[in-house]
Parts: C-alpha cells; sequence; structure tokens
C-alpha cells in the first residue's frame, strides 16, 4: 500500500510542478468499460463466469487538470459496478495521468498518448452474499483525440487499457467461501466534455 500511495503522490507531484503557464480544465467522463474478473475455483466450470458481470458496461466519473504546451496532467474518479445473475461487482479508480499531445491541422484538434497510475478499488457487493472489498494498484496506457470547440470547451474520445491487482472473496452468508475473485485488467471506450478556465 505504501508503494501504491507514493506512485499517486508521485503523480500528484508532477502536475503541480509542471503546470506553470498551463490552462486549468475539468471534465466530465462517460464510457463503455470491461473488466477482466478471475471466477472463484468453486465456480469454475458452471455458467457464473464472473467476466460477464462488468462487460461493456457504462463507467462515469470526473477529472481535474491543466495542459500546457505539448503536455495535460490530470487526476480522474471514475467507476463501473453490474450485476449478472446474483453476483454483483463494482470498480472504482482514482488515477493520475500524463499525455503527450499533438498538434493536427490548424482547427484545434490534438491526438494524444500517455500514462495512468493509481488506486483502484474493487467491491463484492453480491445479494445473499458476504460484502467483500480490496485496495490495489491501477497502471496503464490511453490515447485518443481531443477537439478544442471554443476557448472554454473541449471534447475527447480516446480508449484506456489498465492492469489491476485487486481481489475479493466470494462467500455465502453462513456458508463456505467460494473463492477469490481477481481483477487482473480492465478497458474502456470513453468520451469526455472539458471546461477550460
Amino acid at each position: 500500500m505504501k508503494k501504491i500511495a507514493a506512485i499517486a503522490l508521485a503523480g500528484v507531484t508532477a502536475m503541480g510542478v509542471a503546470t506553470v503557464q498551463a490552462d486549468t480544465f475539468v471534465g466530465l467522463v462517460a464510457g463503455s468499460h470491461s473488466a477482466d474478473l478471475q471466477t472463484p475455483s468453486g465456480l469454475k466450470g458452471t455458467n457464473n463466469s464472473f467476466d460477464n458481470i462488468i462487460k461493456n458496461d457504462g463507467l462515469y466519473g470526473i477529472r481535474v487538470g491543466q495542459q500546457n504546451d505539448g503536455y495535460r496532467f490530470y487526476a480522474t474518479y471514475d467507476n463501473a459496478s453490474n450485476s449478472y445473475r446474483q453476483y454483483k461487482m463494482r470498480q472504482e479508480n482514482l488515477t493520475v495521468s500524463l499525455d503527450k499531445t499533438f498538434d493536427v491541422g490548424t482547427g484545434g484538434t490534438q491526438l494524444f498518448a500517455g500514462a495512468t497510475t493509481g488506486i483502484t478499488k474493487l467491491t463484492h457487493e453480491s445479494k445473499d452474499m458476504r460484502r467483500d472489498n480490496d485496495l490495489g494498484y491501477a497502471m496503464g496506457l490511453q490515447a485518443g483525440v481531443v477537439q478544442k470547440l471554443s476557448s472554454n470547451f473541449s471534447v475527447e474520445g480516446g480508449y484506456r487499457y489498465m492492469r489491476h491487482n485487486a481481489k475479493v472473496d466470494v462467500k455465502e452468508h453462513g456458508g463456505d467461501k467460494l473463492g477469490s475473485s481477481k481483477l487482473k485488467s480492465s478497458d474502456t471506450w470513453f468520451l469526455s466534455a472539458n471546461y477550460h478556465f
């Protein structure tokens, strides 16, 4: 956990150092999100694949950051949750990101590519089962395109892939433990609307 905190702190520090003469922005994020969840050993061989719990489901979040010539730095909170049969999972991410931006023509269009690091919280909250949660790391890459609409507004679309290690126990109330489910990776296609000031 100390390593995760150190990574997050380093990212926030980098944001602060590199924000000289940069514009600040806040944004709302929405996307299609899938989580690669390991099926507990006690459910293998059944139709209860945990890969189907969060699969192409909605992700929503908020971000704040700063952008200067050639780079942007931002912190994001987002979450996705869904149910499959009687099982329900929630994934929450608190991350910091650094993107390199590239101007395309003169119409306010930019391409971006960068890296993300932070913390993921995985929560198992299935009906008639014991609730469990765990914190783990989040590390990944993203790329996409930003379109400036005016001096104060921009929109963007992109793709992000992250690796994780959060793990929760799956156990019925008063029953045996069915095993654990580890969040191995996640991927998101996202859109964001940003306000600059």
